[in-house]
């Protein structure tokens, strides 16, 4: 599977679930606050949901730089299905997260 299309699906829907107006979430340059470093959690593979947890930490000013992307010279690329269905696995979960950790009584059964 080329890596393009999926990455601009994902991009796409990431970008509108979060409304933040990025071009790439998986863009392995990044650059952050320091404040924004220790304020915010990141386990797993969720570093590329940093901006959207960044967001529901309260920081509003985010962006992004353009950088030129270069095609591989060594190795192979990790991209599959497993690592595609895993990103939306992983939005859905920081979605879930972000939505209810305010207001955890309105998912769980309070006063029951």
């Amino acid at each position: 599977m080329t890596k393009n299309i999926p990455s601009k699906f994902f991009n796409a829907v990431t970008s509108k679930v979060s409304k933040i107006k990025l071009h790439d979430f998986n863009c392995g340059l990044k650059s952050y606050n320091k404040k924004v470093v220790k304020s915010i959690e990141v386990y797993g593979e969720m570093h590329r949901y940093i901006p959207v947890i960044a967001k529901w930490a309260g920081f509003r000013k985010i962006g992004e730089k353009v950088v030129e992307h270069r095609k591989r010279k060594y190795g192979v690329t990790k991209f599959g299905w497993d690592r595609f269905i895993n990103g939306f696995l992983d939005l859905m979960s920081i979605t879930f997260v972000g939505k209810f950790s305010k207001s955890p009584c309105i998912f769980s059964v309070c006063g029951a």
